[in-house]
């Protein structure tokens, strides 16, 4: 089920349900990173299995949520938004994964509201990374919402470059459901290239800045790394889950960079779902 929901003043966000709401059990929702969608969760929820109500959502500015004219993407409005998503539902506790940026909004959600948070799932999150890699991503970002393609297959070609890892299905569903087709008949990825309008080295320090306030979360947390992550390395997610997380834990996946969801869901989903059922 798809369905606009409420957020905070002024706003509306696209969320996507795989489930009824179910109040006995937590709820999970997946957040996405940088430039993707909702869309982004769909081969590993394909393959997470029951686990209760499931909800991922397109943040402002991406997918099918609405952009905001001047922009407004910060991490902090993204929270409040969720936030006033999962208050005004009947679910009283949650389990919330986040990708990446979607890791920094499900962390500020998590000290917001403590008590509506049953776990947390960080896949990814960026600590200790380059400037340069932040850059690069940025670029490719800006490469391919530009001037945009000429047909889907086109965009999966350029996806599956930049996805080496990736099956050849998963890119195939990714590419199809990332584009939008413009009144000039190119198709684009769907987000306001405005979220990409940011300085490297300042998100860099925020992110730095907020892993001292990741200890005051108490929560069980779960931090997924891929193997191969020019995001966070080995030593970055070891310490965030052993010595910065009350109640940290760390997976890491195999053949699998910063978008583990692409790069190997099945791996992804069976790390989702032995920590889900390890809080029942």
């Amino acid at each position: 089920m798809d369905a606009d929901a409420p957020s905070s003043p002024g706003s509306r966000l696209h969320a996507r349900a795989r489930s009824g709401d179910g109040d006995d059990h937590p709820a999970l929702l997946f957040v996405h990173g940088l430039g993707d969608g909702a869309h982004v969760w769909d081969a590993t929820l394909d393959r997470l299995g029951p686990v209760g109500a499931v909800f991922s959502v397109d943040l402002p500015g991406h997918g099918d949520a609405p952009w905001r004219p001047g922009g407004g993407y910060s991490i902090e409005t993204h929270a409040s938004d969720l936030l006033a998503i999962i208050t005004g539902r009947p679910v009283t506790r949650w389990i919330l994964v986040g990708h990446s940026l979607g890791a920094s909004v499900i962390t500020r959600m998590a000290l917001a509201e403590p008590s509506r948070i049953a776990g947390l799932v960080l896949v990814d999150p960026a600590r200790q990374v380059a400037v340069e890699a932040v850059t690069r991503m940025l670029g490719d970002l800006r490469a391919i919402r530009g001037a945009g393609f000429q047909s889907v297959q086109a965009y999966e070609a350029e996806l599956a470059r930049q996805r080496p890892l990736a099956e050849p299905a998963t890119v195939r569903q990714l590419a199809r459901a990332a584009l939008r087709r413009g009144e000039d008949g190119r198709f684009r990825v769907r987000f306001d290239p405005a979220v990409l309008d940011f300085d490297p080295a300042d998100e860099i320090a925020l992110a730095e800045a907020e892993v001292e306030g990741m200890r005051a979360l108490r929560c069980p947390t779960l931090v997924i790394r891929g193997a191969g992550s020019a995001f966070l390395s080995r030593g970055a997610a070891t310490h965030l889950a052993a010595e910065i997380l009350a109640e940290g834990r760390l997976e890491t996946i195999p053949r699998a960079g910063h978008a583990v969801m692409v790069d190997n869901p099945q791996a992804l989903a069976e790390a989702i779902r032995r920590f889900v059922l390890s809080l029942a």
